[in-house]
């Protein structure tokens, strides 16, 4: 199983007999971050915004859409390439602008699964690892030490920091990770709790 590495949005585009298929990759990480993803994204002035989507540590959620296309012409070689990266907790929107000369049942899929594939040649994949929600919490006094060890061994983590009476750090860890941060936070006195809410 791969995701994306990167949690920019993705671009390609390409023209087939006058009709321009615009493609955005992006990962998400639940079925309501795909949707935003889609309804943020889309442009209602096209002809045609249709997509897929994988979530889930098994694949467990997919949805694919036509959005007016002759049925299974577009969602699905979206999604069926997808499938093929073995990709999951990502979501592809593609957008079509009709030319004038229609493609054809064949034409469309071809069309369709080719955006798809371009795109992906330019974006970079990673084994997927399951991630859960962690939140350490510690008094100021010990900001320096946290922030030093966060770099160190997790510099790519985006954290949402909470400054009360104590701080509280929030960020998603890929679930092989986690025995090491325990050991460190219980040696330093810091108080960690895992989230019920997994990302992945």
């Amino acid at each position: 199983m791969q995701e994306l590495k990167e949690n920019k949005i993705i671009i390609g585009e390409m023209t087939i007999k006058k009709s321009r298929f615009i493609c955005l990759l992006q990962k998400v990480t639940s079925e309501q971050a795909a949707l935003a993803f889609i309804k943020t994204n889309q442009q209602l002035n096209a002809n045609h915004n249709c997509y897929a989507y994988i979530i889930g540590k098994n694949q467990n959620i997919m949805r694919k859409y036509d959005d007016g296309e002759p049925s299974n012409t577009s969602g699905k070689p979206i999604l069926d390439i997808l499938l093929h990266h073995h990709l999951t907790n990502v979501v592809c929107l593609v957008i079509r602008y009709f030319g004038g000369i229609k493609l054809g049942a064949g034409g469309l899929i071809r069309a369709y699964a080719n955006s798809v594939k371009m795109n992906l040649k330019n974006s970079e994949l990673i084994p997927f690892l399951e991630t859960k929600e962690i939140i350490i919490q510690f008094p100021i006094s010990k900001i320096k030490l946290v922030d030093e060890y966060l770099t160190y061994h997790y510099s790519n983590i985006k954290i949402k920091k909470t400054f009360n009476e104590s701080i509280s750090y929030t960020f998603s860890l890929a679930t092989t990770e986690i025995p090491r941060l325990t050991l460190w936070t219980n040696n330093n006195a810091i108080n960690l709790i895992l989230s019920e809410h997994k990302d992945s």
